[in-house]
């Protein structure tokens, strides 16, 4: 089987629903995840990560953050990628998911999956386009890795934030996000 037929088999797996946003893209995880009437434990944080000689991806849940101790790949430390730079690659901050990512930054060395993305059988993230959300079982996440032939590493690559705002922690809507929110 080549490859295109079986990553296209793979999304149409991981995708089980779309919902609709407001149109304008969210400027933050807080942001996308109230839009979405969800927790922010359950947006799905994609990055990349910029090293020496590579490019890196890590995927954890919106309420943490990046411990880049733990990240420490061959050739140094790491860092966000600037956004001009995730530009040159078709994508911006409000529109990198684990799929689209693979296909547009052909060189990606490693996948950095945050072990705590687990604790929720699924996780919300944008699909590239303003308006739309994928639901993605967090199972599938090696998955992904695995169909473009990149290495993953699951281990503890992320700390709780512990400046949230208080409306981040507690949507109105968590329990059933395609209800939204009522005024």
């Amino acid at each position: 089987m080549n490859e295109a037929l079986s990553v296209s088999h793979l999304v149409e797996n991981i995708i089980e629903s779309h919902f609709d946003v407001p149109t304008q893209a969210p400027r933050t995880c807080e942001d996308a995840a109230s839009r979405r009437g969800i927790r922010l434990d359950q947006e799905l944080k994609t990055l990349v990560l910029e090293g020496r000689d590579n490019l890196y991806v890590i995927h954890l849940p919106g309420n943490r953050s990046v411990v880049f101790k733990g990240l420490r790949p061959p050739g140094g430390k790491l860092q966000l990628l600037k956004r001009e730079k995730l530009r040159e690659y078709g994508l911006d901050s409000a529109q990198v998911n684990p799929i689209n990512v693979m296909e547009k930054i052909k060189n990606i060395a490693q996948v950095f999956i945050c072990d705590s993305v687990f604790a929720n059988p699924k996780m919300y993230t944008n699909n590239g386009r303003r308006g739309d959300t994928l639901v993605l079982a967090t199972n599938k996440l090696p998955d992904i890795a695995d169909a473009f032939g990149v290495p993953f590493r699951v281990g503890r690559f992320s700390k709780p934030r512990l400046n949230l705002p208080e409306a981040s922690r507690y949507p109105r809507h968590a329990d059933n996000p395609s209800r939204g929110t009522s005024g």
